[in-house]
């Protein structure tokens, strides 16, 4: 499967945070991770993973549609939530 940008930018991010856990005699653990989509002053949302903005859209929808394909790509466990200015967190099933 090739990978877009977006991917390949949470994926660096994730190699750099450790993304693997080693348990016992070197067996592997994935970690789940979370990306945001966050509400911006000038009305924008930014699709983030941990401090790195992959990108912005114009509608919250379009954000969160855009991070449940990432999420797809990602193929591991990972969870989205949507922050506002009003500081209302969701989480997004």
């Amino acid at each position: 499967m090739q990978r877009d940008g977006c991917a390949r930018a949470v994926i660096a991010s994730r190699r750099r945070d450790s993304a693997y856990l080693r348990v016992g005699r070197g067996t592997l653990r994935c970690v789940s991770w979370y990306l945001h989509a966050v509400e911006g002053k000038d009305g924008r949302w930014s699709c983030r993973h941990g401090r790195t903005v992959v990108d912005t859209h114009a509608e919250r929808a379009a954000a969160v549609d855009h991070l449940k394909a990432l999420a797809i790509e990602l193929e591991l466990g990972t969870v989205i939530f949507v922050h506002t200015l009003a500081g209302l967190i969701e989480r997004v099933d």
